[in-house]
């Protein structure tokens, strides 16, 4: 329901990949590909679930489509009139409910939250409806479902929610800070039920989905859905399998809702024409939360914000069991993109932004392909930026990379001359020459801001030489470390050293010298100690940081 990183995993699906997007009728990088199937394939074009997609644009339709299985099983492929569950973008409704019901004067969002629930507890502190839509309200949040699991058989009443969590201090005074907040939305859909005489999910087809005509958009499980809903898929060592079962009571106001990409971009239609709200009811959603002190939030009421390449973005992304989501507007534009997809193995935000950036004509189509070594060559070097942090420029069989100090090494794909993209997000490196044509540096771009500048200082980069140990020998580092912050464990398959730190991936060590280990994909190496000639300890070094500690276990 609430945000999460994007997520980098990825399995190796080969050839089976290959012939799903065939058949789903995409050509990766042909010249006849339109250019938004092309981003979405790129995307998306190495998992077996998948996405819907819309596009829109002051009301032509400049893309509408799919990609993936909304079945894996059955080999049902996915298609804009998909039902997926959309998780917070949920809360764009709640907060417009509420704002609904405050033009027909049934309650104030300066009202304090008992007005309405008088068994809230106080706690001393007054905690008002506006400081729920905010996430400023102080209430103590918990980043998994464990503390309600106990009702997740049971049709769970707002109350027996609320139950959960009313009782525990709240984190900060109401207002003073903003901090993302699931239960702050649950307190609003039992405030829309005590102020509408309705539940939730009967109030909302009744003031919102029936008169949009928003066919497609429910509260809770849409059993009675006329549409095919997609099947939820999470990812275990890159095998697919189903979520686990949510029942969609327990996420309620914050996140309990079923939709279509077209039922949303109704929905945005519906409130830039002022069907709902007012045009300064809106206006008051989608502007920034002042605190207290006077700082801003990234957040109005019930709506994310956000700026992309100077422009003014509104919107909300979705997190709940099987499924993310993203949809986002941009008002200069009248500029409509939703993302949904059905597994929580590939983040759809980056993609909802690309696809975005495409349509105003700030993000070009990247080339995935190899490239010359000619054409890239001249980018290959150390860069410096201020202080202690480098990067690095390299490529391996016309693939170009990037290594900075600490990071992880990422490809980057080539969109225009002297321009390549990282493969999450819109963050780019565009290279800087000088007079005479040749490269002097580089700046780190971000959805068209420049972050920070490097001088070239060498046209080489050092690679390291690894060494082969026999495997009596790689035996020795087998074990597990306790770091501190966290555990290392390191482990020989197939005489192949891997390390991997407590919830990170696996990666594969190479030597460069007995009890000094290296790591090809990240700037990171390890130093081991002996005792009596034991292995017992182990430096490592991450960039300019430095973790040490003992082997505990073998």
């Amino acid at each position: 329901m609430s945000h999460i990183p994007s997520l980098n995993n990825r399995c190796s699906l080969g050839l089976a990949i290959l012939v799903m997007i065939m058949m789903n009728g995409f050509s990766l990088l042909g010249q006849d590909a339109n250019p938004y199937e092309t981003i979405l394939a790129q995307e998306f074009e190495a998992y077996q679930s998948g996405a819907a997609v819309l596009v829109v644009k002051e009301g032509e339709t400049l893309f509408r489509g799919g990609i993936g299985f909304a079945n894996i099983d059955q080999g049902e492929k996915i298609s804009p009139t998909h039902l997926f569950r959309i998780g917070s973008i949920t809360k764009t409704f709640t907060a417009v409910a509420i704002l609904q019901l405050t033009e027909q004067g049934k309650l104030d969002i300066s009202d304090p939250v008992q007005a309405y629930l008088p068994d809230y507890p106080k706690n001393g502190k007054e905690m008002r409806i506006e400081h729920l839509l905010t996430h400023t309200a102080g209430i103590k949040p918990y980043t998994g479902m464990a503390e309600v699991a106990h009702l997740q058989d049971k049709a769970a009443t707002p109350e027996q929610i609320i139950d959960v969590f009313k009782d525990a201090p709240t984190e900060f005074t109401p207002g003073e800070q903003y901090r993302y907040n699931n239960y702050g939305y649950i307190l609003l859909g039992a405030i829309i039920e005590q102020v509408s005489g309705m539940r939730y999910g009967a109030y909302l087809e009744k003031a919102i989905f029936k008169p949009l005509g928003m066919k497609d958009t429910y509260f809770g499980d849409a059993q009675e859905a006329t549409k095919e809903q997609a099947i939820g898929y999470e990812q275990d060592n890159g095998a697919y399998q189903h979520a686990p079962y949510l029942n969609m009571a327990i996420p309620y106001a914050a996140g309990g809702l079923v939709s279509t990409v077209d039922d949303l971009h109704k929905w945005m239609q519906a409130l830039q024409a002022n069907k709902v709200i007012s045009e300064s009811s809106l206006q008051q959603a989608f502007s920034s939360y002042r605190l207290e002190g006077g700082a801003s939030t990234p957040y109005g009421y019930g709506w994310q914000l956000a700026e992309l390449y100077g422009q003014q973005v509104v919107g909300h992304d979705g997190v709940i069991q099987g499924f993310l989501s993203n949809m986002i507007y941009l008002p200069k534009e009248d500029l409509f993109v939703a993302v949904l997809s059905n597994c929580t193995c590939k983040n759809p935000v980056g993609l909802a932004n690309k696809l975005a950036a495409f349509a105003i004509g700030e993000y070009p189509l990247v080339s995935k392909g190899p490239l010359d070594a000619s054409t890239i060559d001249p980018y290959v070097g150390q860069y410096q930026y201020e202080g202690k942090r480098k990067h690095e420029i390299f490529h391996e069989d016309g693939q170009l990379y990037s290594l900075t100090t600490g990071d992880r090494r990422r490809p980057l794909y080539m969109g225009a001359t002297d321009q390549f993209f990282f493969e999450e997000g819109l963050i780019s490196i565009e290279f800087v020459r000088n007079e005479a044509g040749e490269v002097v540096g580089l700046k780190r771009v971000e959805a068209g801001k420049v972050v920070a500048e490097a001088a070239k200082q060498s046209n080489t980069v050092a690679q390291k030489e690894a060494i082969q140990l026999k495997a009596k020998e790689l035996q020795e580092y087998v074990g597990k470390y306790d770091l501190g912050p966290f555990h290392l464990f390191i482990t020989l398959e197939e005489d192949k050293l891997f390390g991997q730190p407590e919830g990170q991936s696996k990666e594969q060590l190479f030597a460069k010298a007995k009890d000094h280990l290296f790591l090809k994909t990240v700037d990171a190496e390890m130093e081991f100690f002996r005792k009596d000639g034991q292995v017992q300890a182990v430096k490592v070094t991450i960039g300019n940081n430095s973790f040490q500690g003992k082997l505990v276990q073998d």
